[in-house]
């Protein structure tokens, strides 16, 4: 007598249908809720100076705007503490007039800028408060980013998610 083989059920081929159809959906939002970003350029330029003129010479914005206008903002370079990253937020959303604008932060902590300026100021007997030359502190603020493994910025044009 030859053993009985089973019969393959009619409910796992309507699971599989199920969970395809499903993964097809989640899929087709996701594509759906990707926007396409641009660089406003001016604005970026004019931000990135006001951190620049505002104590906050390490810092530069991105500025990206939907087809709708809608403004997203990535913000990078160094501070000496959490509050000048926070007070950068904070002065991205006062700069857009948008309270509520997503921001990406890849602005980095570094303590050791802080004493750097400071020794900088005694040396030159300028106060502290005033930045040193902004290109070359620019460069070196670059440099040390992607040393450190910072990432660049998205390229314009390439979809960022929500």
């Amino acid at each position: 007598m030859m053993p009985k083989m089973p019969t393959p059920s009619p409910k796992r081929g309507s699971n599989f249908a199920v969970i395809f159809f499903a993964a097809a959906l989640i899929m087709l939002a996701t594509a759906v809720r990707a926007q396409q970003y641009h660089v406003d350029q001016a604005s970026s330029t004019a931000l990135t100076g006001y951190f620049h003129r505002h104590r906050l010479p390490l810092v530069g914005a991105q500025v990206l705007r939907t087809d709708d206008g809608n403004p997203r903002v990535n913000l990078y370079g160094f501070v000496a503490a959490v509050s000048g990253r926070d007070d950068a937020e904070r002065e991205a959303r006062r700069f857009l007039g948008v309270a509520d604008v997503p921001i990406a932060d890849s602005i980095r902590v570094k303590p050791s800028i802080d004493s750097a300026n400071a020794s900088g100021a005694a040396s030159s007997g300028a106060p502290s408060t005033a930045p040193g030359n902004s290109n070359q502190e620019w460069n070196k603020a670059m440099e040390g980013i992607y040393k450190y493994g910072a990432q660049p910025l998205p390229s314009p044009g390439v979809p960022v998610p929500p």
